[in-house]
């Protein structure tokens, strides 16, 4: 039996390979047993992990259950196929499900290949133009072109005399229960899309882009409207900001520091509200922050401890921390994660309609602060609308995603957006230097989007003033000493038993 599995396997290899290789195939191949068909079906799960493993950054890698239930499903649609067909006694058509599964798996063979070479090549170094991107684009598409001319092939080879296009009408039959099935990687992780190319995730996606969402209006459910206990909160805010900057540490005379502002205006996910913590603990550690940081969340879960970041707030914290900072020589990190439109930052609590964050009025609360030397972050989508307004010779500003272009990674169960990963629990655990941190967090972005040929790449943006060059060059001088001071003040307020 062992045998007789083995000449099996080595036939469906065969076949697939003289298929790949445009040479002739059998028109009458052997029927094969169920074994044999479970054992292919294996076969090509195994490649699918291996593949979900490779693109999904090798971090934080996670079994995902619901990613295996999508392909059993697809082994059970195919062994039902099976079943049938072999009652009607055609078992030609049996042998169309095998050659769909081969060339399954040789299409996720030749595109791992292809993305392994890329990374060995460096063709992610972030040097790449537009156009590269395109290239690398259309090849994508050609593995998916040449796929579906194999299974023609395929289909050709076994149902003769059936119309024009002998074969097409088979292919189409078996391919549309598969391509119905939602598909979900078996293993993921800090880099892996979990919107993937299914047919329902490019339905969703198409309806959001000729339907876009639109705000609930408060009278559109007066019963619900506000949300209890939430006037409360905002005659609480003044109380709760004070408490935030209250006890901000005043800059040490000849020593530049930075002072971190993080913000996570939008509760509809929770990832921001875990990024801007994240944030605020990576940059106590790395930069000296600690006693000189504040955050701001919009989620239900920190109504009663954190301030709300609403660009009222924002104003508040900015003006507290330009009155502890050293304007000439600190320098201020502001991070704001959320969802965004062109020229806006989104920001909502429990559907209450607080004002959006916009260029105008956040230049206006940088400039009310009075401070000079600025290190602004951005992770929304369409992020590089923000650029023109608050660019300037004492300004340096990242954003997550070009004018025109959305950003990726804001969903429940993560923890950071793409943006926010690569740049923060990624390259600035590398590299103090934010020029160098931008070019390596792009670079690694480009490299988690590259296979998701559904979307446009986001195209994180970066805009360098002249003069904050130097200041920051300046405190990277300094950075070593501060990390010290940092870990004095972990390892005091954490003293051995």
């Amino acid at each position: 039996m062992q045998r007789r599995l083995s000449v099996e396997l080595r036939l469906v290899l065969r076949r697939a390979l003289r298929l790949l290789t445009f040479r002739r195939i059998a028109t009458h191949p052997v029927t094969l047993r169920p074994i044999t068909v479970i054992a292919v079906l294996f076969l090509t799960g195994c490649i699918g992990v291996a593949y979900d493993t490779l693109v999904s950054g090798g971090t934080g890698l996670t079994f995902n259950e619901f990613g295996i239930t999508a392909a059993l499903a697809s082994w059970a649609l195919m062994l039902a196929g099976i079943v049938l067909l072999r009652r009607k006694s055609n078992p030609r058509l049996s042998r169309a499900l095998i050659d769909i599964a081969t060339m399954g798996s040789a299409a996720t063979i030749a595109m791992a290949i292809a993305y392994a070479a890329l990374l060995a090549t460096g063709v992610f170094d972030g040097r790449q133009s537009d156009w590269t991107g395109w290239v690398w684009h259309g090849l994508a598409y050609g593995v998916m072109g040449l796929v579906f001319l194999l299974l023609w092939r395929a289909g050709r080879s076994l149902w003769w005399g059936e119309g024009r296009f002998p074969g097409c009408r088979l292919v189409a039959v078996v391919l549309l229960p598969l391509v119905l099935i939602p598909h979900q990687p078996a293993i993921y992780g800090n880099g892996t899309d979990w919107s993937r190319s299914d047919v329902w995730a490019l339905s969703r996606q198409a309806i959001a882009y000729l339907a876009p969402e639109q705000p609930t209006q408060a009278g559109e459910n007066a019963a619900a409207w506000p949300p209890a206990g939430f006037e409360a909160t905002l005659y609480r805010q003044p109380e709760l900001v004070s408490a935030a900057t209250g006890q901000l540490e005043r800059s040490s005379p000849g020593v530049s520091r930075y002072f971190l502002l993080a913000a996570a205006p939008n509760a509809d996910q929770d990832v921001f509200a875990k990024e801007v913590q994240s944030v605020r603990t990576l940059f106590d550690e790395r930069f000296g922050t600690r006693g000189r940081s504040v955050v701001l969340i919009n989620s239900p879960a920190t109504l009663d401890t954190v301030p709300l970041a609403s660009i009222t707030n924002i104003g508040v914290a900015l003006r507290e921390i330009g009155k502890a900072m050293d304007r000439e020589r600190d320098v201020l990190v502001l991070f704001v994660t959320s969802h965004g439109a062109k020229g806006i930052v989104s920001v909502d609590i429990l559907g209450y309609p607080l004002n959006q964050i916009t260029p105008e009025n956040l230049a206006a609360a940088l400039d009310d602060a009075r401070i000079k030397n600025r290190v602004l972050i951005i992770s929304a989508c369409h992020s590089g609308s923000f650029i023109p307004r608050l660019q300037g010779p004492n300004t340096l500003i990242m954003a997550a995603a070009a004018a025109d272009r959305t950003s990726f990674g804001c969903a429940n169960g993560r923890d950071w957006t793409y943006f926010g990963d690569a740049l923060f629990n990624h390259a600035l655990r590398e590299e103090t230097s934010f020029t160098k941190a931008f070019a390596k967090a792009d670079a690694l972005i480009k490299s988690w989007e590259f296979w998701h040929i559904f979307r446009k790449p986001s195209q994180p943006q970066i805009s360098v003033g002249s003069d904050i060059v130097k200041v920051l060059e300046a405190m990277n001088g300094e950075a070593h000493n501060q990390r010290a001071e940092a870990a004095i003040d972990i390892s005091e307020s954490n003293p051995a038993p």
